[in-house]
């Protein structure tokens, strides 16, 4: 025989004689394929088994593994057995099945949960979370706690700003990068695009984690593993995923025992700091701490006296016509003539869930070449859809 073949074929019968006596050796995985996550089983030498986990992430993770059958063996702990695996955790022991009677045959089946974040031990804190968007910048609300379209069970205390795509976002909260995805251009009000939807979430230091769902492609300006401070600039908003329009996702949540995470209720930082309780309907401004000071205005408070003197001198373009600007929800309305000669005439007014600020019709008299100030119009419940229509009568004044 061959020398070199011979021990070739020694070595080998060594090496299977040690890894027999050694089991220790194989390992059969449970969990899905992962980076940051390893639950496993080895062989014990006097039978059963070992489960144990390994976590290579940078944020705690849970894991709950549970037994569905077990047969001729006995679990040294609760079932299931739950374990939170810390940072840089290797080889942690999750429970061991010892059999019951060593003559007979003995199996199990598992069912494993794994969660990023620690469901035991979250406490969320009060904390004023930021405006997500930019310092002196207001969006309103259109969908908040317990909206009917898609803020329900799990999503139940999201908010959703009303904001055009490509708006910068601001973190809201210190915290540390968990998930980006930003690949995705897709967007639509089926339920079948929801898994398209681009997101960013952030860990914080209470456990909870920040979602800020619906970006556009593309549209992070951070990655996994990144730290962030509250009022950092981290991505750009769009309308990808289960929309119906451009917005922000805007929630808070905590990891759950099932493997999901729900969200909680939040209060957001007002202009002076003060704790505030986010309504839908409403806008908001964002005031990052330290930053400037701006000018607080708001439709809402708009009032006709500012505009009782106004009038304005306005080319000839022989029609008489209105224009309007708008200011949040509430329109300014003008009418301009831009006849040679004065017209006079009334304004008749058809409202959905609105009003102006005077009795329709309203009167007018506008002489020749100039715009007046006709009301402002205001929603009634600026939650809901709001709608006005307006005619004019008139004739031109001898």
């Amino acid at each position: 025989m061959n020398y070199t073949n011979y021990m070739r074929k020694f070595y080998f019968l060594i090496i299977l004689f040690y890894l027999l006596q050694n089991p220790i050796f194989s390992k059969e995985y449970l969990s899905d394929d992962s980076d940051t996550l390893d639950v496993y089983f080895e062989k014990l030498e006097e039978g059963g088994y070992a489960f144990y986990g390994d976590n290579r992430h940078f944020v705690p993770q849970f894991v709950s593994l549970g037994f569905i059958s077990i047969i001729n063996l006995s679990m040294d702990r609760e079932n299931p057995s739950r374990v939170v695996l810390h940072p840089g955790d290797e080889h942690v022991l999750l429970c061991t099945l010892i059999p019951v009677d060593l003559k007979k045959s003995y199996s199990f089946r598992s069912r494993l949960i794994q969660v990023i974040g620690d469901p035991l031990n979250t406490i969320p804190s009060d904390f004023l979370y930021l405006f997500p968007f930019a310092h002196g910048e207001k969006h309103k609300i259109d969908q908040g706690f317990g909206g009917k379209f898609s803020h329900q069970d799990e999503n139940y205390y999201a908010v959703d700003f009303s904001m055009d795509i490509g708006t910068p976002i601001y973190a809201a909260r210190d915290g540390v990068v968990v998930e980006v995805k930003e690949d995705s251009n897709r967007g639509g009000a089926s339920s079948s695009y929801a898994k398209y939807g681009n997101f960013i979430s952030i860990y914080h230091s209470d456990g909870t984690f920040a979602s800020y769902v619906h970006l556009k492609k593309d549209g992070a300006e951070v990655e996994v593993g990144d730290e962030v401070f509250m009022g950092d600039l981290i991505g750009y908003s769009g309308n990808t995923g289960l929309s119906t329009g451009p917005h922000l996702h805007f929630s808070v949540n905590i990891p759950t025992l099932d493997g999901s995470r729900q969200s909680i209720p939040i209060k957001m930082m007002g202009i002076n700091g003060e704790a505030v309780d986010p309504a839908v309907g409403e806008y908001y401004y964002s005031a990052h701490p330290g930053l400037e000071y701006f000018e607080v205005v708001f439709g809402k408070d708009l009032s006709p006296d500012l505009y009782n003197d106004y009038s304005a001198i306005v080319e000839e373009s022989g029609k008489l016509e209105f224009r309007d600007e708008q200011l949040d929800d509430t329109t300014i309305l003008f009418c301009r003539n831009g006849k040679n000669e004065g017209v006079t005439g009334s304004i008749r007014f058809q409202f959905q869930n609105c009003g102006i600020d005077k009795n329709s019709p309203i009167d007018i008299d506008i002489p020749p070449l100039t715009e007046i100030f006709v009301g402002l119009i205001k929603p009634i419940d600026s939650s809901k859809p709001f709608a006005v229509s307006y005619t004019i009568s008139y004739r031109v004044m001898e």
